[in-house]
């Protein structure tokens, strides 16, 4: 029964010490997106990135707009400010998309 224990003591160490190591994601958050968007033109849209509650200076953000035929992704470019990203995003034809950061 010791043993079981001792399992159970050590399976619950490494998931805390993983929890901890790679426990808190990368969070995305997307400020300024336009509600309707018409095709051709171009909207600007700000990408905050966080860690820990910390702006994240070297995130690399991708912004890809997705429709039934295909897709296009537009680079994230620094904004002169710790961890917001400006993107320019058009849309070439009318339909609908989806997007993904």
């Amino acid at each position: 029964m010791r043993r079981v224990y001792t399992i159970i003591a050590i399976w619950f160490a490494l998931a805390a010490l993983t929890t901890t190591a790679f426990g808190d994601p990368l969070r995305i958050k997307v400020e300024n997106a336009p509600n309707a968007v018409v095709a051709g033109e171009t909207y600007i849209v700000d990408v905050l990135v966080t860690k820990y509650g910390r702006r994240v200076r070297t995130a690399h953000p991708v912004v890809t707009v997705s429709w039934a035929g295909g897709s296009f992704s537009y680079r994230a470019e620094n904004a002169n400010h710790d961890g917001i990203y400006r993107v320019r995003v058009r849309v070439p034809l009318p339909g609908k998309f989806t997007y993904d950061v």
